[in-house]
């Protein structure tokens, strides 16, 4: 009787212990989050295959870029947030993946003037965009290179690095309009 309940006392603690060691592994999101690399504006960031620069960053309400000839002209009602960003892969070929945190929130690049893949060892400049529903009082850029599965399928979460670019909005003026065409010269 005694050999029995000690028995059953041992399965249960290594239950227990299977239980305790399975709550602490991490998930499969949780294990595949990148390597976050921080920076201001006006400094070089590098992670593992990107180096990015955030030069500058502007605010408005209306932007205008050319598309095949012909002006768009995007207004809003809320805040456009445009930022020059230089963009270099170090080791491969990569396209650049973008998004924005405001006010609490998360947001996708609306124009970003990047197109494909961009070649290594060789930096392009463009302007991204972002349309927020008001000016905040910073912002943060998560630049992380696009991720694809073996078929080609985009994967939601960056498996490399992510650079975090932090920019504070307080003092920056909101202007009427930002031509897209100039900022990407």
């Amino acid at each position: 009787m005694i050999r029995s309940f000690a028995r059953v006392l041992l399965a249960l603690a290594l239950l227990a212990t299977a239980v305790f060691i399975w709550s602490k592994m991490p998930t499969k999101l949780q294990s595949w989050a990148p390597i976050v690399e921080h920076g201001s504006v006006g400094e070089q960031i590098s992670g593992r295959n990107l180096r990015v620069t955030v030069h500058d960053v502007a605010l408005a309400t209306e932007l205008i870029f050319t598309e095949d000839g012909v002006a768009q002209h995007v207004p809003t009602t809320g805040v456009w947030i445009v930022l020059d960003v230089s963009y270099e892969t170090i080791d491969m070929f990569a396209e650049p993946e973008f998004a924005l945190d405001a006010g609490g929130r998360h947001f996708r690049a609306y124009f970003g003037g990047f197109r494909g893949d961009v070649d290594p060892g060789f930096p392009e400049r463009a302007p991204v965009a972002f349309e927020v529903p008001e000016k905040p009082s910073s912002a943060t850029l998560l630049v992380s290179n696009e991720a694809t599965d073996r078929y080609g399928n985009t994967l939601n979460a960056p498996l490399d690095s992510q650079i975090a670019v932090t920019a504070d909005l307080t003092d920056t003026p909101l202007a009427p309009i930002i031509d897209l065409d100039l900022a990407d010269r």
